[in-house]
């Protein structure tokens, strides 16, 4: 075994051994997933529950899940979000005293009833200026489940600077999606905080990878300035992006490790390992117009795994069970 899996395995450089977090949606294919490679997971965190404006949650757990996690042994923190990841949605449920308590008090009460180690907040899309309301929401409910016995994480929005800089498509990720994050106030309040360190290059950015190496590190450095290490989990995307002419210039689809592959041998494409990126992507010509995708695999995990385990981070968050490449599962300890 290489020294370096060795170091990974028998735990972090900083005490505690890192924990593997993985996303868990309905599809047939992160269910499966999940079933198979249950007791190389740590936390697994469901998409069943969504909030409207006023505090009512909607969902519920998938009985076969919590069977399957009991008996592996796995934590379960259900994700809980605002639909369509909507502004008003979060600021008409952030900004009324009885529309937070009544969310709050809901998700303590399914905490209880079905066993879950705590929930993840994933509040997107929320306006920068509502960056107090976000702050307050989440003090308050950190206090309501830590008083139950509780743990509450958050999913964040990355960045790597205090600021945006003076460019639009700067400004625009700022004012709409990262600046509401008072990352250090946040950080205090939860028990750990998933850095979303993916989505680098997006509909409004040129081509590019999903997280490229430099831009994660970039982001990690930035949010232990403001965050214990022992709090942060890093993203790690198991998807790809295909950038692709479209009838109002470049269009973006998001695609899978199989899919790419396939598409790959199809269009006749060499496959690259970008070094600097440190991730796999190709390009073809189709009907004399460029395509190209930029996708993950096991190689592109691992780095990004190591990354976190060498900062001794809490835990990697991995976007999404039944795209990831099999083999990191080669990576992966079984508890």
């Amino acid at each position: 075994m290489p020294a370096v899996l060795l170091f990974l395995f028998c735990g972090a450089a900083f005490g505690q051994p890192m924990q593997a977090l993985f996303y868990l949606t309905d599809s047939a294919e992160s269910l499966r997933s999940f079933y198979e490679h249950a007791r190389q997971i740590d936390i697994v965190v469901p998409t069943w529950y969504k909030t409207d404006g006023t505090g009512n949650v909607t969902g519920g757990p998938h009985p076969r899940v919590l069977q399957a996690a009991r008996a592996s042994g796995v934590a379960v923190m259900p994700i809980v979000v605002n639909p369509g990841f909507r502004k008003d949605i979060f600021h008409a449920l952030a900004n009324t005293a009885a529309f937070r308590t009544r969310l709050i008090r809901s998700l303590v009460a399914e905490c209880r009833r079905y066993g879950y180690m705590g929930i993840q907040l994933d509040f997107e899309g929320v306006a920068a200026a509502d960056r107090s309301l976000l702050t307050r929401l989440v003090e308050e409910a950190s206090q309501a489940f830590h008083k139950a016995g509780f743990r509450l994480a958050l999913a964040a929005v990355p960045r790597s600077r205090d600021r945006p800089a003076p460019t639009p498509h700067s400004q625009y990720t700022w004012t709409n999606l990262q600046g509401a994050y008072d990352v250090a106030k946040l950080g205090a309040a939860v028990d750990f905080l998933t850095w979303m360190t993916y989505d680098q290059h997006m509909r409004l950015s040129t081509p590019g990878p999903v997280a490229g190496y430099p831009w994660v590190v970039e982001q990690v450095d930035y949010v232990l300035r403001h965050v214990p290490r022992g709090k942060v989990s890093l993203g790690i995307p198991q998807y790809g992006r295909r950038w692709y002419s479209g009838k109002g210039g470049m269009e973006m689809a998001t695609i899978g490790l199989n899919e790419a592959r396939a598409l790959a041998g199809a269009a006749r494409a060499q496959i690259q390992w970008d070094s600097r990126e440190r991730a796999p992507w190709f390009s073809f010509t189709r009907w004399e117009a460029r395509e190209y995708v930029f996708f993950n695999d096991a190689r592109a995990f691992q780095e990004r795994y190591e990354l976190a385990a060498n900062r001794g981070l809490h835990s990697v968050s991995v976007w999404v069970l039944g795209m990831e490449d099999p083999d990191i599962w080669k990576l992966l300890k079984r508890r």
